[in-house]
C-alpha cells in the first residue's frame, strides 16, 4: 500500500490541489494505492493495455508531462493564467495568480507519478518539432461517488486541455479535432468526454442528476 500526501498547497492528493486530478473510480484492474486519507486510487486503462508514450500529428505531438518540462511548463502557466484559468469549469482557479515554480514542478512530479501507476495520464503539448511548448493534456477518470451518475455510465475517462497564450500556432477546435480522432483509434475508451471544450459545463453537471430527478449538490472541482 502507498501512502503519499500531496505536495501542492491542498489538503490531500484526493482532495482539491491547484489542478485538475480526480479520484479513480471503476473496477480493479491492476495494484490499487491509497493517498493519506485512504481513498482508494485505481488504474484508469487495463493491465493489458500501454498508454501511448508519445503521439505525433501535423499539428503538434505530445510527451509524457514530467518534470523535464519544467521551466517550458511553468512559463506557459504563468503567461496564460488568465486565458486559461477556467478551463476545468467555472468555478476552478488554477492557476492562482502567484503560483510558484516549486508549486508547479511538484504538479509535474505528481503527473508523472499517476502516468506510471496509470492513475491518470498528462502530456505536454508541443510543435511538430518539439522546439515550442504549447500547452496540455490531461486524462483522468470521472470523480464522482454516486453510482448512477450519468456521467460515469457513459463515460469512461474526461479529458481536458489548455493551450498556451504565448505560443499559440493551433487552434482549440482544431486540437479537440485530433484529440478525439487519437482517442478513438489509439485507447481502449468507448466513450471519453470533453468537459467546457464540447460539452458546456452546465450540462456536464447536470449528468449528476440521480434517476428520481434530485440534484446532487456534490462540488465538482479537477486539479491540474
Amino acid at each position: 500500500m502507498q501512502i503519499k500526501a500531496c505536495q501542492n498547497e491542498c489538503q490531500l492528493w484526493s482532495d482539491f490541489c491547484s489542478r485538475c486530478g480526480a479520484e479513480a473510480d471503476g473496477h480493479v484492474r491492476g495494484p490499487i494505492y491509497f493517498d493519506s486519507s485512504f481513498s482508494i486510487k485505481m488504474p484508469l486503462t487495463p493491465d493489458s493495455y500501454t498508454p501511448p508514450s508519445e503521439w505525433k500529428n501535423s499539428l503538434f505531438q505530445l510527451q509524457i508531462l514530467s518534470p523535464r518540462y519544467a521551466e517550458q511548463d511553468y512559463e506557459a502557466v504563468k503567461g496564460s493564467a488568465p486565458n486559461i484559468r477556467n478551463v476545468f469549469g467555472p468555478t476552478n482557479n488554477w492557476p492562482h495568480s502567484d503560483i510558484s515554480f516549486d508549486e508547479n514542478l511538484a504538479d509535474l512530479r505528481r503527473h508523472e507519478s499517476e502516468f506510471v501507476k496509470c492513475i491518470a495520464f498528462a502530456y505536454a503539448i508541443l510543435d511538430p518539432h518539439g522546439k515550442h511548448y504549447l500547452g496540455c493534456i490531461y486524462v483522468k477518470p470521472i470523480k464522482s461517488k454516486i453510482d448512477n451518475d450519468q456521467r460515469k455510465l457513459n463515460f469512461q475517462a474526461q479529458v481536458f486541455f489548455w493551450l498556451s497564450s504565448l505560443q499559440s500556432q493551433i487552434a482549440a477546435e482544431d486540437a479537440l479535432a485530433r484529440l478525439k480522432l487519437w482517442f478513438a483509434e489509439s485507447w481502449p475508451f468507448a466513450k471519453v468526454a470533453f468537459p467546457v471544450r464540447e460539452i458546456d459545463w452546465s450540462i456536464w453537471e447536470a449528468m449528476a442528476f440521480e434517476a428520481n430527478g434530485t440534484f446532487l449538490s456534490e462540488k465538482y472541482t479537477y486539479q491540474r
